[in-house]
């Protein structure tokens, strides 16, 4: 009886166990063909100077075509042996096993790194707008086995002088001198002066501003000089500029991850042991003392005795058993079915405002959001799903309820998804 209690009771707390983790836990247990254990071959220890065994990550016990199947997978790094897998004959649960295949498998991985390239250009201008129409807005670039595009960050682009070009010119300046005497260039001044820069005469011309009638004939008595001074002058003018930016991205290159290997261990091949028949005693026929080989049964009234070990109430915990696990069933649905699993939020302009969870039935997906409403800014309703809601719901119609108005949304069947999301416009609603 102490033993029976004890198992009884361990079993009541494995199926408590169950139906309060299970909902919760449900995503983290591995299928029921998974097995993550090791066997003496994956922990021997290296001998004779052989490679430490590898460790698998994953342990598949299964039946193929009669026989005993365990598949291990191992992820080595590309320049691990191959030899740390274990090959040798190993025995589990009575069943000899066998190396039969190995496999092997490569998975690239892709390698990314941060990368800003100054370059320098020639433009003609160093106004901005006129720069960046000289400048490609993203540039191909490979370095080191890396590759990518960049993309030019505008706010580095800075400009610096090239160079400058010296010309030189002539310049002139015109003055008159009146009341002279005499049309004689001795009479005008040879060089002038203006804003410190002195200018040299190069022509001169005279007209008469003033005469006298002598003998009918008019003789000028006054002359005006027109003079004219040059001088030469030079100039600076830019012929362009270096214009420096930045290209920035990121670059990746394919590079060899780790090697999956798996291998395939055949063991004995599958027995299933024969059904026992013992021969029932026929009504009415009695065994005679010499028959049965035992003195004859003496006649005793039927007693109804207590059994000395639990074996006589197994069938009563079978039955427990499968009640306890019905109803752990039964609860992880409620807990499936009753549980929150979608989010409202409401559209306020570009503003999303977070209104609070709710729950959806998968069987009859509604969401009635008059609740909800109350705190509402706006009649723009955002519903999202929950992942297990989501691969539920995925290509079937829930409806939206807000007072009298109903909206319904087809659920996108695609897997690529994070945060399933839909709008329920109720503003828009006649």
């Amino acid at each position: 009886m102490p033993k029976l209690r004890a198992v009884v009771i361990a079993l009541v707390t494995v199926t408590a166990i169950a139906i309060f983790d299970a909902p919760v836990r449900a995503a983290d247990i591995p299928p029921s063909d998974i097995v993550m254990q090791t066997t003496a071959a994956d922990t021997a220890a290296p001998q004779n100077g052989q490679p430490i065994a590898a460790f698998p990550i994953n342990i598949k016990e299964t039946e193929e075509n009669g026989y005993n199947v365990i598949i291990k997978t191992y992820a080595l790094e590309p320049d691990d042996s191959p030899d740390r897998i274990p090959t040798e004959e190993f025995e589990k649960f009575g069943v000899t096993y066998t190396l039969s295949d190995i496999t092997k498998k490569e998975i690239a991985s892709d390698e990314q790194m941060e990368h800003i390239e100054k370059v320098e250009i020639d433009t003609a201008s160093n106004e901005l707008d006129a720069v960046v129409k000289q400048i490609a807005p993203t540039i191909p670039f490979e370095k080191d086995g890396f590759s990518g595009t960049l993309a030019l960050d505008i706010t580095t682009i800075t400009c610096e002088v090239a160079g400058y070009k010296t010309s030189t010119y002539e310049v002139k300046k015109t003055r008159e001198y009146p009341h002279l005497s005499d049309a004689d260039l001795s009479l005008v001044p040879k060089s002038i002066t203006e804003s410190g820069t002195t200018y040299q005469l190069v022509d001169a011309s005279f007209n008469a501003t003033s005469s006298n009638n002598v003998d009918y004939e008019n003789i000028p008595t006054s002359y005006t000089a027109v003079a004219t001074y040059s001088t030469t002058a030079s100039s600076k003018k830019v012929t362009g500029y270096i214009t420096t930016a930045e290209y920035k991205g990121i670059l990746t290159k394919a590079a060899t991850g780790q090697v999956i290997y798996t291998a395939i261990y055949i063991g004995d091949a599958v027995t299933t042991p024969e059904p026992t028949q013992t021969a029932a005693p026929v009504v009415g026929e009695t065994q005679s003392p010499s028959e049965s080989g035992s003195e004859p049964p003496t006649t005793q009234k039927p007693q109804h005795s207590q059994p000395t070990d639990g074996t006589s109430l197994l069938p009563t915990v079978l039955t427990i058993m499968g009640l306890l696990l019905a109803a752990a069933g039964g609860a992880a649905g409620a807990f499936w079915f009753l549980s929150f699993n979608g989010t409202v939020y409401c559209q306020s302009g570009k503003e999303y405002r977070k209104l609070g969870k709710v729950k959806i039935n998968i069987k009859e997906p509604v969401v009635v959001l008059d609740k909800l409403a109350a705190k509402a800014d706006s009649e723009c309703f955002v519903v999202e799903l929950s992942p297990k809601a989501y691969r539920s719901l995925a290509g079937r119609d829930v409806c939206v309820r807000l007072g009298g108005e109903t909206v319904i949304h087809t659920v996108d069947e695609s897997t690529e998804y994070l945060r399933y999301q839909f709008e329920a416009d109720f503003s828009t609603s006649p």
